[in-house]
């Protein structure tokens, strides 16, 4: 089964802050440059807050990708468990 890549709507050269309020999973993978997986897992693991609106797509507000930027995003890394 070959997956199929999402088209991202999101110029990544504007600034963060002209950015839109809120961001999807695989835009704020775009800005963070990471892939879709470490976002997820750094939401599973608590390290970054996700909106999930009844009946639609998981949303990342743009303060957390600025947060995370102002952090750093090795500060997003864990160690593996297993």
């Amino acid at each position: 089964m070959t997956r199929q890549r999402t088209a991202v709507s999101i110029d990544i050269t504007r600034a963060i802050s002209a950015q839109p309020a809120y961001l999807s999973i695989a835009e704020a993978a775009a800005l963070l440059r990471r892939s879709v997986r470490a976002i997820a897992r750094w939401e599973h693991r608590g390290l970054l807050r996700v909106v999930r609106p009844a009946g639609g797509n998981p949303l990342i507000e743009r303060t957390e990708i600025e947060r995370i930027l102002a952090e750093g995003t090795s500060a997003c890394r864990g160690t593996r468990s297993e």
